[in-house]
């Protein structure tokens, strides 16, 4: 018998979440280092090889504490700031409160894609240095992401990150980077966006199995859990060790994730704290397999389980994907990945509207209304290129093979 979510939830945190010991992950072994000394000392000379054998020799035959590492190396470790504190500091005092109510991980996309722009700006010789100049930059810089078929969101976070990051405004920032704003209202109105349905599994199985050819083995298990889940793309991304639930024999068998834990002070995107969404997906019982092979190396760590897996990564992948299966931006991106789960469940039949709305956490009915209708999923689906039309299950068998082979140490 299953019990209420809010039961449940004080359970786990209560039986779960204040066990533990924080575990820190695993230095690299000596193997790799031995080898990178190997192949630098074929390229000295015969008296340097001799050499630096004889200093790595004395070294090796020091006794080193247990557990102790060089001083320079905890300086350098406790002293390092993170991007986001680098960042930050790069702000003026008269902006930093404003700029603070962003959450991290928006801040750093922004800054990615301003990035981006300063790179393009760099490359066709175009000026940024005062707000016309940039404003004319950027509008530009819209029309030739509009013609490349890139996605709406690419203009809109460099827009608002510009704005927020570079820009002290003298009035409303509505008001700032006119012609900008009216090339990324055009850009809307000339290709609204269509209500987004999903796409079939297959075609999420074949992009894990991508993930993993391009050595992003993160992002194929991050975009199996984000389909099973229901859950944002930066919800996905920002899971941390200490956010994996494990089963609890008297209350569920199924693993679990808390979205907005509580602990952090970071609420989800609606505002709510300790949302919890259980695996318990009996024809996607591959999600908890994948949770509890990441849980082994990251259980209760405050760190990401995907350190290295960016939103601007992320959608990287996405596109280049898209662009290997001639797919539009608008088709196939992680966010459409939230909605496949609960069209095809909905579908199959797998769940109702009502658990649907529970699961994926959406404040209103009208929010799900659009899976009661799968016409534009089915329309969707037909026009998929022969290599994604079709469902085999080796394509995820040898995705999920790739995954729980994989050592999952924090730092990979």
């Amino acid at each position: 018998m299953s019990l209420p979510q809010s039961k449940l939830l004080g359970a786990l945190r209560s039986g779960v979440l204040s066990t533990g010991k924080l575990r820190t992950p695993c230095s690299e072994g000596t193997g790799s280092k031995l080898k990178a000394l190997t192949k630098s000392s074929l390229c000295l000379p015969p008296q340097e090889i001799v050499r630096s054998s004889l200093t790595s020799s004395h070294l090796a035959g020091r006794k080193r504490k247990r557990g102790k590492g060089s001083k320079s190396e905890k300086v350098s470790s406790e002293t390092k700031p993170s991007r986001y504190d680098a960042l930050m500091r790069t702000i003026r005092p008269e902006r930093l409160l404003r700029v603070k109510r962003i959450k991290q991980k928006t801040l750093l996309t922004y800054a990615d894609h301003v990035e981006d722009f300063l790179k393009w700006c760099s490359t066709h010789k175009r000026s940024y240095k005062t707000l016309r100049q940039a404003d004319v930059s950027m509008a530009t810089y819209f029309n030739m992401l509009f013609d490349d078929g890139s996605a709406q969101n690419m203009a809109s976070y460099t827009l608002f990150g510009w704005i927020t990051l570079r820009v002290v405004p003298n009035g409303p920032e509505r008001d700032l980077l006119p012609l900008s704003l009216a090339a990324l209202t055009a850009w809307r109105s000339s290709s609204p966006s269509k209500s987004r349905v999903g796409v079939p599994p297959q075609v999420i199985y074949c992009f894990a199995q991508y993930c993993i050819s391009q050595d992003h083995v993160d992002a194929a298990a991050a975009v199996l859990l984000q389909y099973d889940l229901y859950v944002r793309p930066s919800e996905i991304l920002g899971v941390r060790g200490v956010d994996i639930v494990p089963p609890v024999s008297t209350l569920t068998s199924f693993w679990g994730v808390i979205f907005g834990n509580s602990d952090f002070g970071e609420p989800t995107k609606s505002g709510a704290y300790d949302d919890v969404v259980l695996a318990d997906s009996t024809h996607r019982t591959y999600a908890c397999t994948v949770l509890k092979h990441i849980y082994k190396k990251c259980k209760q760590s405050p760190k990401c389980i995907f350190p290295r897996l960016t939103l601007s990564v992320y959608e990287g992948l996405f596109r280049d994907f898209s662009k290997l299966h001639k797919l539009a931006p608008q088709v196939f991106s992680p966010h459409v990945i939230r909605h496949s789960g609960p069209s095809f469940d909905v579908m199959h039949s797998h769940r109702d509207i009502a658990a649907i709305q529970s699961r994926g956490r959406w404040a209103s009915a009208a929010s799900v209304a659009r899976y009661k209708k799968p016409g534009r999923l089915l329309l969707q689906a037909s026009q998929l290129p022969p290599a994604l039309k079709y469902y085999n299950s080796k394509t995820l068998n040898t995705a999920l093979t790739s995954i729980l082979s994989h050592p999952w140490a924090l730092h990979q």
